[in-house]
């Protein structure tokens, strides 16, 4: 107990108890009267018996009662205060971190998200007191994970605010607080003032930053509880990174490549499987060094110990690829990771152009052996649909002639922009697809013919190896990319190289004519080609033959037909949500893999979800959490506030004064 005004009430202490107890030492002055007898006045005469002006004190109840009395009220003058995890005045905002990382089975035998749940209950058990004076200020309960999930608005019903804490689910996606910190920001900005707010975070602290300008909660008073223990290192063995890549030349050639991060200060032996279909393909034993301090970075969390292994295998048909280890850790979600290998199948390319025989060498170059070429007018009769490259089945992985072994993987336009987006990857030369945002335009008029290019994108998959600085462009125009799109290279008016994703379809630009550039002289251009065609046409980078998503990430499904509705099971239950023959499927809430009935493509039918997440994987616990530009420090044990409960003095003497009252009466009964 504390209290805020305890100098005041002392002050105050100080001249009303000796006041009050001055009272009983005084003699009391009576006037005299003649009267017969004293014979019935006994207690009259003992008061006579007193000569002095002071008498001596005796032990009198209603001296206790009324100290008792005046003891009560000078508590509550000092206004005392009680530690409560949350004020039943003010308004309490809920804040529960359900990323991957709050999976974690160390807080006694229960998972973090397990133990924040009951913490955050115990919070709103505090405020049932003030909810039954009248005064509760209501709670909200927001859940957070890839994106935060308003649970429970602000509302005096404390049974909802606790079925909302309870309905919070477990996922394995990205911790993103900024998310959550923006929907409790307005809430903030609508406060009284400072403290009116509470604001308690229940998180492990493994949260990741994804806007530029972090919101603050200038207003409220944050309180971060720390689920979990701080320790230096964890007990946790991640499967880091998965990839299947098949020969480009051989392509029922395959090679699966896993990466496992060990998170402990121990080396970790450990069986790992590589298994497709559920088929046991090999075991290998393999060691995992044990997490490691950076000497350059003594105040950072030591860094994972790593090791990577392969496994190469021929199959030519599609398979689901599974690696899992079998070491007892303390998070399950990343202890396998599944990829969906698509089948071997050789690059089917379609250009529509008028003739380019740069193209055509830099294809050959490029080991495309299935290349048709189409005039413009003839590409526009063609059925944008029949274009695309048939399903997953034998007829397309053994040659045979068939429909499933027509269409194409990727299109290259040259120097003809279609009428309408097509429904494949597609790569342009000299014009810019009808794309929402995507604009090409020519050159102005009064700036130099001749130009170069100064910058270009050198991380991106497309530019690997690529040298563009020795290409000189003749009035090569420049591009508007739209906000969604990515910049590859720019030239002194603008962009020149773009690449835009619109409805799961990529549009790779390139808005100079080739022919009006030395570029096709440059051994850059057939490499640029060899990278763009594989990336485009088969289904992710150059060679990467597994199809796989993250938690957190959106999956497009191009169907052939109009669907109503499309679900897929698994983990959990999600929905897509459709427009025309594209579906959006909703953000994967936990790993594993998921699976539909719907009348789809067959390498639609299973779509393989991994976490793949060193931060999320990574068990140890942050000490503080980043709130804007202040870090909070975490605690332990349950957050607590000062509350104010000098109105229960206040009662207990109102209490006190009755019973004076009682007892004076009775004493002057006769």
């Amino acid at each position: 107990m504390g209290f805020i005004s305890f100098i005041t009430a002392a002050i105050a202490a100080g001249i009303t108890i000796p006041a009050l107890v001055s009272l009983y030492f005084l003699k009391l002055k009576r006037k005299r009267m003649v009267i017969p007898s004293t014979l019935l006045w006994q207690r009259a005469v003992q008061d006579l018996q007193v000569n002095a002006p002071f008498q001596k004190i005796k032990n009198n109840l209603l001296l206790w009662v009324q100290l008792l009395l005046l003891l009560l009220l000078l508590f509550a003058m000092a206004r005392p205060t009680q530690n409560a995890m949350a004020d039943p005045g003010r308004r309490v905002v809920i804040v529960i971190d359900h990323s991957a990382s709050m999976n974690s089975t160390d807080v006694d035998g229960k998972s973090r998200l397990e133990a924040a749940k009951a913490r955050a209950l115990k919070v709103i058990d505090n405020l049932d007191a003030g909810e039954a004076d009248g005064e509760s200020g209501g709670a909200m309960v927001v859940s957070y994970a890839h994106r935060a999930i308003v649970m429970q608005d602000f509302t005096t019903d404390l049974a909802r605010v606790r079925k909302a804490i309870r309905d919070i689910q477990p996922t394995d996606q990205r911790s993103h607080l900024d998310a959550a910190i923006a929907a409790v920001e307005p809430h903030a900005r609508q406060s009284a003032g400072e403290g009116d707010m509470f604001v308690h975070i229940f998180s492990d602290g493994r949260v990741t930053q994804s806007t530029d300008e972090p919101l603050a909660l200038a207003k409220a008073d944050v309180r971060f509880h720390r689920i979990g223990e701080v320790k230096p290192h964890g007990n946790n063995l991640a499967i880091a990174a998965l990839s299947a890549r098949r020969d480009f030349t051989k392509p029922q050639l395959v090679q699966v490549y896993a990466r496992l991060a060990n998170f402990s200060d121990k080396p970790v032996t450990t069986n790992v499987q590589f298994l497709a279909d559920d088929r046991v393909l090999s075991t290998q034993q393999v060691k995992v060094p044990a997490a490691v301090q950076q000497a350059s970075a003594p105040g950072k969390p030591a860094a994972p110990g790593e090791t990577g292994l392969t496994f190469d295998m021929t199959w030519l048909g599609d398979a689901l690829i599974t690696v899992r280890h079998d070491h007892p850790d303390v998070l399950a979600a990343d202890n396998a990771a599944r990829t969906l290998l698509a089948p071997s199948r050789e690059l089917r390319v379609l250009m529509v152009t008028t003739g380019n025989a740069y193209l055509d060498l830099a294809c050959e170059a490029a080991d495309v052996e299935h290349l048709v070429q189409m005039a413009p007018d003839q590409y526009e009769k063609q059925d944008p649909k029949k274009l695309r490259r048939g399903g997953w089945d034998d007829a397309a992985i053994t040659g045979a002639s068939g429909a499933a072994g027509e269409g194409f993987d990727v299109i290259i336009f040259d120097r003809y922009a279609p009428k309408t987006p097509p429904l494949i990857n597609s790569l342009y030369f000299g014009v810019a697809p009808p794309v929402e945002g995507l604009e090409r335009k020519d050159t102005r008029p009064d700036s130099p013919s001749n130009e170069v290019i100064t910058q270009w994108d050198r991380g991106s998959a497309l530019l690997r190896n690529v040298e563009l600085s020795d290409i000189p462009l003749r009035r090569p125009g420049r591009l508007i990319v739209p906000a969604d799109g990515k910049v590859l290279a720019i030239g002194r008016e603008g962009p020149v190289m773009a690449e835009v994703t619109r409805d799961g379809v990529r549009h790779v630009v390139v808005c100079f004519d080739i022919y009006e550039s030395l570029w096709p002289h440059r051994i850059s251009f057939p490499v640029f080609i060899k990278n763009a065609l594989p990336m485009l046409g088969l289904d992710g980078s150059d060679q990467e033959a597994g199809i796989a998503y993250r938690t957190g990430e959106n999956a497009v499904v191009l169907a052939d037909t109009e669907l109503d509705r499309l679900a897929y099971t698994g983990p959990r239950t999600i929905n897509a949500r459709a427009l025309g023959t594209t579906l959006t499927v909703d953000a994967f809430p936990r790993a594993g893999l998921y699976e539909t009935k719907a009348d789809v493509p067959t390498r639609y039918k299973q779509l393989a979800v991994n976490l793949l997440d060193t931060e999320e994987s990574d068990p140890r616990v942050a000490e503080t959490l980043q709130i804007g530009t202040s870090a909070v420090a975490g605690t332990v044990q349950a957050v607590e506030v000062r509350q104010e409960i000098w109105p229960w003095f206040v009662w207990g003497a109102l209490a006190v004064l009755l019973l004076e009252w009682m007892v004076y009466a009775r004493r002057m009964h006769i």
